[in-house]
């Protein structure tokens, strides 16, 4: 899909995909937490849809937010920006329950092409697009990949489908950090097309049969 770019890395200064922002430190958590006006965080979604979200790239971060969320200034010029120096190049952006994160993408599939494929960088795995090797995503973004054996990260929780396994989902801000059927409601059917569980601990299941 078509992106727009604008730069932004000068001194002073994550369905279907958003637009980017773009412009030597990395340590990207692929989404950035959005504060309210008290300055903590925000109790409301951040986005509808993708297009509401773009990806901030440049020297200090890769990172997914919402378009009119306000960019830390980063100072210094950079020889590669934080996406690339991550392997995350051509990484996309989606609104997930409310959530501006990183798209989802493939990691499984046939490989044809003549590039070599990536190091990814510890706690990431890379990803397959267009027959070749795509972004270095951690595994909560590979579709059909099921929940880690050591979580989904800060921020995600894992849904235990009946039918289907397990699934990593971003945790509503509407949930205040601890994910439950009552306040991931308004994004049931992005997860769960049926009756919906929690243990009160942030734990959800899917009663979808199986």
């Amino acid at each position: 899909m078509g992106s727009v770019l604008l730069v932004a890395c000068a001194p002073g200064s994550d369905g279907s995909e958003g637009t980017s922002t773009s412009g030597a430190s990395t340590g990207s958590t692929g989404e950035a937490p959005t504060t309210g006006t008290t300055g903590g965080p925000s109790l409301e979604a951040e986005c509808e849809v993708a297009a509401d979200c773009v990806l901030v790239n440049n020297c200090c971060e890769c990172s997914a937010k919402p378009a009119d969320a306000e960019v830390a200034p980063c100072e210094g010029a950079c020889l590669q920006s934080t996406c690339d120096a991550e392997l995350r190049d051509g990484i996309g952006v989606s609104c997930r329950m409310g959530r501006c994160v990183f798209a989802e993408v493939e990691c499984e599939g046939a490989v044809t092409c003549d590039k070599l494929q990536p190091t990814c960088p510890e706690g990431t795995t890379v990803s397959v697009k267009d027959e070749c090797w795509g972004p270095c995503v951690e595994s909560r973004y590979c579709i059909g990949r099921g929940c880690p054996l050591d979580g989904c990260g800060d921020g995600w929780t894992c849904v235990e489908h009946q039918a289907s396994g397990t699934q990593c989902v971003p945790v509503p801000n509407e949930c205040g950090g601890v994910a439950s059927c009552a306040c991931a409601a308004p994004y049931m059917s992005e997860f769960c097309p049926a009756a919906c569980v929690d243990d009160g601990m942030g734990k959800l299941s899917c009663q979808d049969g199986g």
